[in-house]
């Protein structure tokens, strides 16, 4: 899959859903804006596209303190220049999640 044709809010599903979460919740407004609830473990996550930032706001993308533990779990090392550097790091989870290389946070 490329990763890189997705757009973050894309990635950051597949993120949550990569880690195990379950979709408990979704909320759409004529695709402007979008929210997903999902579970992990008791702990809420909530990806969104449209809302801002927000309690329980999951997005690897663009957040160390959600990607951080993803980076350390998976011991992902990255050495670029990118200006997006979560979100690359986030890119090579998801691959090596499809590959069967990393472990879910």
């Amino acid at each position: 899959m490329n990763y890189s044709e997705m757009s973050d809010y894309e990635i950051n599903k597949a993120v949550a859903v990569a880690l195990g979460a379950k979709m408990v919740n979704a909320y759409s407004v004529k695709d402007v804006r979008e929210s997903i609830q999902y579970d992990l473990n008791g702990t809420t996550l909530l990806v969104t596209r449209g809302f801002g930032d927000g309690p329980n706001r999951f997005d690897p993308c663009n957040s160390w303190t959600d990607a951080g533990l993803i980076i350390r779990e998976s011991r992902i090392s990255v050495e670029t220049h990118a200006s997006q550097l979560p979100r690359a790091v986030m890119e090579a989870f998801l691959a090596m999640q499809e590959a069967g290389y990393a472990k879910a946070a």
